[in-house]
């Protein structure tokens, strides 16, 4: 081989690795959801799910949308319930990222039904010291979330406002309580998984997306408020979800990463030097 030969494989070499290295790989994303109307949604833009598996109480069922793989688990009630599903599910399934979507009850009394939030920190409101009528938090009861919206892509839920979350494991239907916890806390919204799932995944390398829709205000009519927003809801989490996968790099800019790719290296075969 001349120099000449030996320098253009040399450069065929150093581009193959270097385009090999690029973050065009595909995500393994974990789903916990808490409506079965968001996986009904979720299967009529991704297809059924490719199996399913059971493992103790958790059923996860896995999806494939261009290169990304999905493993999607039902969260189920309470925290605790929560924390065991999202660590048996990350046990088997290594994510690269984890998404959440399910209801909150407003704390405020006047949130829109239906209105979509992003969380950016969750707080164990029952986890501390109930005194003098207030409910006074321990040190390690709030989870600030790393929520980059660079480590996402460009769709609808970036317009959602992003708010802190109280979460436990009551149900709460109490006006009275709500305004408590609203004012311990300073949270916008109170639910029951999300406080087990951020203690499922804390020291994991995963990045991680909360999602929660405004179902009821927490108060004396949030069982009733609830069964109303049921009948009306369209399963958006779900769709929310196969839109963010979807616009996941690995599809679009990887095919045009390899075309590029393919490019340089037909100049290559001909004799031209990059």
């Amino acid at each position: 081989m001349n120099r000449s030969n030996f320098t253009l494989q040399k450069y065929r070499f150093l581009l193959i690795a270097l385009f090999s290295c690029c973050d065009l790989r595909a995500a393994d994303i974990a789903w916990f959801y808490a409506l079965g109307e968001d996986l009904a949604a979720f299967e009529k833009l991704a297809g059924r799910a490719l199996r399913s598996v059971t493992n103790g109480s958790v059923t996860m069922h896995h999806y494939q949308i261009g290169p990304h793989k999905i493993c999607a688990a039902k969260m189920g009630s309470g925290c605790s319930v929560t924390a065991n599903t999202a660590a048996t599910c990350l046990a088997l399934f290594p994510a690269s990222h984890v998404i959440s979507t399910g209801p909150a009850g407003g704390l405020h009394g006047n949130e829109e039904m239906g209105h979509w939030i992003a969380v950016n920190k969750v707080i164990a409101w029952q986890k501390g010291k109930a005194t003098g009528g207030k409910i006074v938090s321990s040190e390690n009861a709030t989870q600030t979330m790393t929520l980059n919206a660079k480590d996402w892509p460009d769709t609808p839920w970036q317009q959602f406002r992003a708010v802190a979350l109280a979460s436990g494991e009551a149900i709460v239907c109490s006006a009275e309580m709500r305004d408590r916890i609203a004012a311990d806390s300073g949270a916008r919204a109170v639910e029951m998984n999300a406080q087990g799932l951020v203690s499922a995944v804390a020291g994991r390398a995963v990045k991680v997306l909360l999602l929660r829709v405004v179902s009821d205000h927490a108060d004396e009519t949030a069982e009733q408020d609830f069964s109303a927003f049921l009948q009306q809801y369209d399963g958006r989490g779900g769709a929310l979800v196969y839109e963010i996968v979807k616009a996941m790099p690995g599809q679009a800019s990887e095919a045009a990463g390899h075309e590029s790719l393919k490019k340089l290296l037909d100049g290559i075969e001909d004799g031209k030097e990059p």
